[in-house]
C-alpha cells in the first residue's frame, strides 16, 4: 500500500512545483535605473517591484543608470537575461553581494553589455549563451576566487567581428564549456578575444568555421 500510494504523491508534489516555477517566471522585467543603480529597489524596473525566482529580465538601457548593482540579501535565479548597452556607453551588470545564476532559456549578451563580478555568475547547462558585438567581462580578485562560467552552449549569433574584451585581474575565473563561432559556416562570424595577462578556457569543445583571434 506504501508503495502505491508513493509514486502519486512524488508526482503530485512535481506538479505543484512546475506550477509555480511557471507563474513566476511569467514576470518580464525591464531595467529602467529611474531611482538609483540599486537592483534590489523596485523603483528601477519597470514593474514597480524587485525581480522574482524565474523571472525574464532586459538590462538594455544605460540611461539615466548605466550599472545595475546586484545587492541584495539573496541570490538570483533568473530565466532568461538579456545584457545590451547603446554605442558608446555601456550597460553594465554588477554583481556584487549576491550569486547571479540564468537558467532554463538564455544570455544574450550583447553590444556594450558588460559583467562586472564580485560574486559567481553563471549560466547553467540548460540555457544557451548568444554574443555579439563589443562585450566585457571583469572578474575581481575576491576570496575564494570568483567565476563567471557559461556552462552548455556559447555562440557567436550575429554576421561581422564580436569583441569579447577580457579582464579578469589575479584571480578570476573565467570559463565556457563549449564555444561556437560560425559553427555551421554560413554568414561570416568572427570573435575577437582581447584581455591581456587574462584567461578564458574551454573546457569541453570550440568549434570555428569563421575565424578567431586572441589577445590574451
Amino acid at each position: 500500500m506504501i508503495v502505491s500510494r508513493w509514486p502519486q504523491k512524488w508526482t503530485f508534489g512535481l506538479t505543484i512545483a512546475a506550477g509555480c516555477l511557471a507563474a513566476q517566471g511569467q514576470s518580464t522585467y525591464t531595467w529602467t535605473g529611474t531611482v538609483s543603480t540599486s537592483y534590489n529597489n523596485g523603483g528601477n524596473w519597470d514593474l514597480g517591484s524587485v525581480p522574482v525566482f524565474g523571472s525574464l529580465l532586459f538590462i538594455d538601457d544605460p540611461d539615466p543608470n548605466d550599472t545595475c548593482i546586484v545587492d541584495t540579501t539573496f541570490n538570483i535565479t533568473i530565466d532568461e537575461l538579456t545584457l545590451e548597452g547603446v554605442s558608446p556607453t555601456r550597460m553594465t551588470l554588477h554583481v556584487r553581494d549576491k550569486t547571479f545564476t540564468v537558467t532554463n532559456r538564455f544570455f544574450d549578451f550583447y553590444d556594450y553589455g558588460m559583467i562586472k563580478a564580485e560574486k559567481n555568475f553563471t549560466v547553467t547547462g540548460g540555457a544557451v549563451t548568444n554574443m555579439h558585438g563589443d562585450i566585457w567581462v571583469e572578474i575581481l580578485d575576491t576570496t575564494p576566487a570568483t567565476v563567471v562560467y557559461f556552462q552548455g552552449s556559447t555562440t557567436v549569433d550575429a554576421d561581422g567581428t564580436t569583441t569579447l574584451n577580457i579582464n579578469d585581474h589575479t584571480d578570476g575565473v573565467f570559463k565556457m564549456d563549449d564555444l561556437f563561432v560560425n559553427a555551421d559556416g554560413a554568414g561570416n562570424k568572427t570573435l575577437a578575444i582581447d584581455g591581456s595577462g587574462s584567461t578564458l578556457t574551454v573546457l569541453e569543445s570550440l568549434q570555428v568555421g569563421g575565424s578567431t583571434s586572441a589577445n590574451y
